[in-house]
Parts: C-alpha cells; sequence; structure tokens
C-alpha cells in the first residue's frame, strides 16, 4: 500500500511519523471542513485488504461514553472495521497510515483498543455480519499543540534491535529507527527487529493476541515509511509468525550510493 505513494507523500508521512503522539483531549468544533476533507480522502484510500475505515462526525453524545472518561471534547471518530476474513496486522498496517494522515492534517488521535462498547460502535458504523471493529480512533484538534520533538516511553533500542545496527545499510537503519518509536498498546511494544540479508524481519515478543497482531501491523507501517523514506520500497510476507519485508526490484539511486 505505502509503495504506491509519490516521493512527496512518503515525505510527508515520514515527517508525520515522527511528529505523532497519543491526543486524547480535543477542542471539539475547531477542525476546518478542508481537514475532514482529507482525512475522507485518505479513509477512502487506505481502505482495502479486508478492512475498512469508517467516519463519524459530530460524535459527541453518541460516542463520547464509548470511550470513557480518559478522553475529552470527542467530536469526531474514526473505527478500523476488518472483515471475517482480514488479519489483525492489515487492521494495524492501514490503521496507522490513516493516523499519520490525521497528524498531516493537522489534528491528534489516539488508537483506542478495548475501553468502548463494541456493540453500540458496531451499530453506530453499520457493521454487517461479516465485520467487527477492531478498534477506534478518536481524532480532531487538540487542546495543545502538537510538540515539534516529542518524548515517548518506549524500550532501549538494543531491547528491541536483534541486528548490528551500526553495521547496517542506511535504509535498515533509517526503517528501524522510525519502527522504534511506534505506537503500541500500554507501550509494550511486543516485537524484534533483524536482518536476513537484504531482508527485515519482524518478530513477534510476548503474548501473542490479537492487540498485538495489530501493534505488529502499526511498526511495520513505521519499518515500511522509514525504508521507502531512504529510497528502497518493498513488500511484507509472513513466514509462520515473523513478517519479512523484501526489498522490490527497483531501488532509488539514494540507496544503492548511501550503503
Amino acid at each position: 500500500m505505502l509503495s504506491q505513494l509519490t516521493a512527496d507523500q512518503i515525505a510527508s508521512y515520514y515527517e508525520a511519523a515522527q511528529r505523532r503522539i497519543s491526543i486524547r483531549a480535543f477542542r471539539p468544533g475547531s477542525a476546518s471542513e478542508s481537514s475532514y476533507a482529507a482525512i475522507e480522502r485518505a479513509a477512502r484510500c487506505l481502505s482495502g485488504g479486508g478492512v475498512r475505515i469508517g467516519l463519524l462526525r459530530q460524535a459527541a453524545s453518541a460516542f463520547g461514553g464509548l470511550t470513557g472518561l480518559a478522553f475529552k471534547g470527542v467530536d469526531a471518530v474514526a473505527a478500523f472495521i476488518r472483515d471475517r476474513d482480514a488479519s489483525a496486522f492489515e487492521v494495524g498496517y492501514r490503521g496507522e497510515a490513516f493516523a499519520l494522515a490525521v497528524t498531516q492534517a493537522g489534528l491528534g488521535g489516539c488508537w483506542v483498543g478495548g475501553t468502548y462498547r463494541r456493540a453500540e460502535a458496531g451499530r453506530l458504523f453499520g457493521c454487517e455480519n461479516r465485520e467487527t471493529i477492531a478498534a477506534v480512533y478518536p481524532y480532531g484538534v487538540p487542546v495543545k499543540a502538537l510538540p515539534a520533538n516529542p518524548t515517548r516511553k518506549r524500550k532501549a533500542f538494543d531491547k528491541v534491535c536483534r541486528a548490528p545496527f551500526d553495521a547496517l545499510p542506511r535504509w535498515q537503519q533509517s526503517a528501524f529507527r522510525l519502527g522504534h518509536i511506534a505506537p503500541s498498546a500500554v507501550n509494550l511494544q511486543p516485537w524484534e527487529f533483524d536482518v536476513d540479508g537484504d531482508d527485515i524481519l519482524l518478530c513477534p515478543a510476548g503474548l501473542k493476541t490479537s492487540a498485538s497482531e495489530v501493534d505488529l501491523g502499526i511498526v511495520a507501517c513505521h519499518i515500511e515509511l522509514g525504508a521507502a523514506h531512504d529510497g528502497v520500497r518493498g513488500q511484507w510476507t509472513r513466514e509462520n509468525d515473523v513478517w519479512r519485508f523484501s526489498k522490490d526490484d527497483f531501488t532509488d539511486e539514494r540507496e544503492t550510493s548511501e550503503r
């Protein structure tokens, strides 16, 4: 999916990934129509692979109770709706790309995996028999502006990267750096990074759950984006529990000259 983005779009998503943090307090009614229009386009473009991104506006009364007391000023929500045959990995991959599109539009938001009433959310988003909501994403204008250099609670880098980082080509370093700041449920970072020649390996770590599979999709989005920012496009394949990112045959000149 990200392989279809232009170089300018990759640069914009990459910048958004570096700025994005979880936002739970919003100024309702403050987002511009142009921002909403950009998000609607992103939801259409990023839906696929058995995942539908549904949007709900003016959700303060209908959705406020679904997310509990941790959120304030919610009036717009996205739902990542999964077909019965779609993977949780695909939800995370496409959902995080949507989250970055929200950041691009000058808004903020936060992944919500469990603190909402699923049956009520399914009714609001018109889920069909084969569909379930895997997660929701309240979004809007943050009460506080996004910081230029946000701090994040993450594991030490050497706790998630098995590979000899300093010996890696630049594009793999870029991929792992952006992967390291990816969000995950309660900041567990249930993954480890490794390499196999020119391939990147994304390995699950810890208890395997549907939420951890979503988290693997989220970090895969970041890894692929970091690689693309340094000129390398590729595809993800699954081998048992391990996800493998393999370079496409075509490689940008930047990556070749800066290895």
